[in-house]
């Protein structure tokens, strides 16, 4: 189990994320289904982490990025969403 933390990425926080990381594996669902943003959404994240890993944003940035970016991007499509 201990491969399945991100030591690198959570650093110190580590320790303390290894219960919910492991409390949480008997809940994935294996047949899950990518929504239809994932390919353009995915992109925009790993641009999001870019600017993380270099300090140019936060990770609370990035995330409230991100919800307003996926919002748009479903409604862009057409696609009914609240957010």
């Amino acid at each position: 189990m201990d491969k399945l933390i991100p030591t690198k990425l959570l650093g110190p926080n580590s320790a303390a994320a290894k219960s919910i990381i492991v409390d949480s594996v008997p809940t994935i669902v294996p047949d899950w289904t990518f929504g239809p943003d994932w390919t353009a959404m995915n992109l925009e994240l790993a641009g999001g982490w870019a600017k993380v890993m270099n300090k140019q944003q936060t990770v609370l940035q990035l995330l409230a990025h991100m919800q307003q970016w996926t919002v748009s991007d479903l409604k862009s499509r057409g696609i009914s969403v609240e957010g």
